[in-house]
């Protein structure tokens, strides 16, 4: 990821470098005194509404499809049902019988582990189960959920613990951890929806000799068969067959997590889990885990130069309110990743929004070491008035829930009324015609801390297939926006 510079000063650089389709949902409108969500919030928004007529649309297009897609991926799933599939006779933030929160629909969406396999195989079917716990962690039950210390380090895809980097750079491609003020580490995962596993089962792109022997299928003069497709919208002949709650476009998540302490943190202000903690050499530890940071990633019919990019905190990662209430023990409540306004160092910090030196990336394969002192993190750049508006809407119809509790940071997409500019000028890099884009900053403090000045598009922009280049014509080409891509390995020789 790097910092947009305005279309006359950017030069690219690679060293730097229901069986039916599901019609489009319009974003339903809610006044700002209801109390109530709509009947239908379990349903994933198609789209938002006037989806690519920039011209016609405002950033509060993009707030509320970001907040209504927010509480239909967090609904319960449906306990037996298939994955992804909503528990339509819950409500958001319900309980088990045993008093625990319930399992949420993104949680039940593919990890890539499960789908780009050793030597290409095969990756099943979407309703197969999660694979066994990893080997490492002894006698685990079936299906438990296991944060694992790293995953595979691909260029510019997080892994469990370290955070992502740039992909087009040979220096920076992945980032150093986060740890936070009770000096754990922050754990990360990745999943994603069944339009985009269609897609992958379907081009069989989950084996890295599909990917290049369609791009250069694509490159070649004339172009033979099959040439490269990109992720689904929506509307592809693969996603048409799927339940109407599985019709949406692509939809990628990166989650945030944070080690809780029942006897120091606020437990019930975060939606929370039991999960397993590997820490390599056969080390894992079951831990209540409560989460921080939410990424999610959109592509709809009219969004395909941009995508959709959203990302949600957990409202006390960087500052709390006044009015919260006091930990377990009767002391002051502070931020999970830095001191507060009283503690030292004070916060916020600048100009990276972190304060010392970045720590280095855990190498792949090693064990954890264990951390020592916490990375002070604060917002480089402040939520905009709109974003709050839009915030306390939702969190007033979510009020009896444990997602009031979390705020939408911000949302790119393209150049609209309300933009952060009174004109056009930041955009994607490589394409043609330009797409300009909203705003220059977007980060999640718990999964950007260290590269703030900058957003999600500039380092996905570089997302390419195997066998495509980070040369201008291959970026402009084959411009995916999925890390995914990368997880491919090479058939058996």
């Amino acid at each position: 990821m790097r910092v947009i510079k305005s279309a006359f000063f950017f030069i690219v650089t690679v060293s730097l470098a229901a069986a039916v389709l599901m019609p489009p949902r319009t974003i339903q409108r809610v006044s700002a005194e209801a109390a109530a969500l709509p009947a239908s919030s379990y349903e994933i928004p198609f789209a938002p509404n006037n989806d690519g007529m920039p011209a016609q649309q405002s950033m509060n297009d993009f707030y509320e499809f970001a907040w209504q897609s927010f509480v239909a991926l967090n609904w319960p799933a449906l306990e037996g049902g298939d994955r992804g599939q909503p528990d339509t006779t819950k409500m958001i933030g319900a309980k088990g019988p045993d008093g625990q929160l319930l399992p949420v629909v993104w949680s039940t969406y593919k990890l890539p582990t499960e789908v780009f396999l050793p030597n290409a195989a095969n990756p099943g079917n979407w309703n197969d189960p999660p694979p066994p716990p990893p080997s490492d962690c002894k006698n685990l039950p079936s299906g438990a959920k296991v944060l694992r210390m790293a995953a595979k380090d691909q260029p510019g895809v997080m892994s469990d613990v370290n955070q992502a980097g740039f992909p087009q750079s040979k220096k920076l491609k992945i980032r150093g951890p986060v740890v936070d003020q009770m000096v754990h580490y922050l754990r990360y995962e990745i999943r994603f929806n069944r339009s985009e596993f269609e897609y992958f089962k379907t081009t069989q792109y989950y084996n890295r000799a599909a990917q290049i022997t369609a791009v250069q299928n694509t490159k070649a003069v004339p172009q033979k068969q099959p040439i490269y497709q990109f992720p689904p919208k929506g509307k592809e002949p693969y996603v048409q067959p799927l339940p109407p709650y599985a019709q949406q476009g692509t939809i990628e998540l990166k989650a945030a997590w944070r080690i809780l302490d029942p006897s120091k943190d606020l437990v019930d202000r975060y939606y929370h889990i039991q999960a397993y903690i590997d820490n390599g050499g056969g080390d894992c530890t079951l831990q209540t885990v409560g989460l921080v940071g939410l990424h999610i990633l959109r592509l709809t019919p009219g969004s395909g130069a941009t995508w959709l990019w959203a990302t949600f905190e957990q409202v006390d990662n960087v500052e709390v309110d006044p009015t919260a209430p006091k930990r377990p023990d009767g002391s002051r409540l502070t931020p999970s990743l830095n001191p507060g306004p009283s503690g030292t160092p004070k916060p916020p910090y600048f100009p990276g929004g972190y304060y010392g030196n970045e720590p280095k990336p855990i190498p792949t394969g090693s064990t954890i070491p264990k951390p020592t002192a916490p990375n002070n993190i604060s917002r480089l750049t402040k939520m905009t008035a709109d974003v709050r508006a839009v915030n306390q809407k939702y969190q007033a119809m979510l009020s009896n829930t444990v997602w009031k509790n979390y705020e939408l940071v911000g949302h790119l997409n393209p150049y609209v009324k309300g933009s952060t500019t009174p004109q056009p000028k930041y955009f994607v890099p490589a394409t043609s015609p330009i797409a300009y884009i909203n705003s220059r900053d977007l980060a999640n403090t718990s999964m950007e801390a260290y590269v703030q000045s900058t957003n999600c598009i500039i380092c996905h922009a570089y997302a390419l297939p195997f066998g495509a280049f980070f040369n201008a014509s291959d970026t402009t080409k084959f411009q995916s926006f999925t890390f995914l891509l990368k997880y491919a390995n090479a058939p058996a020789k």
